[in-house]
């Protein structure tokens, strides 16, 4: 009887294991997604991604790479797009998740940052609150 008591406590304890893996791969899909959209400004399809916060947040980053001369704006356009995003880290936090992350160029690295997501009434995970980069 302690066998099978212990063998149902270890099926338990895997699938539970399984079950944060996937959302853990699901959390760094989204983030690497949003990510990297962001850093081709392209703010639109980041938008599909976030939640209304991270919507406001992508609006003023598109307003700003407007309002700047088309040299300058290129010139941000090519240093954020030549990047790789690495995940460092995932946190779950029940229907919560915090990213940290990394631009990578080659050479240089960029400081580790964070992301926030949390789980929509859909089922999605969605980008919540963006750090300043």
């Amino acid at each position: 009887m302690k066998k099978i008591l212990l063998l149902s406590l270890c099926s338990l304890a895997l699938a539970l294991i399984a079950c944060q893996g996937g959302e853990e791969r699901k959390v760094k899909k989204v983030a690497t997604q949003y990510l990297t959209h962001f850093k081709n400004l392209e703010f639109d399809k980041a938008k599909e991604l976030g939640t209304p916060g991270a919507v406001d947040f992508l609006e003023q980053m598109d307003k700003y790479i407007k309002s700047l001369s088309e040299g300058k704006a290129a010139q941000r356009r090519n240093a954020l797009s030549k990047a790789d995003v690495s995940i460092k880290h995932v946190k779950l936090m029940g229907k919560k998740a915090e990213v940290r992350y990394q631009f990578v160029e080659k050479g240089r690295k960029h400081n580790v940052e964070t992301l926030y997501l949390q789980k929509s009434a859909d089922d999605r995970w969605l980008v919540d609150e963006v750090m300043p980069l």
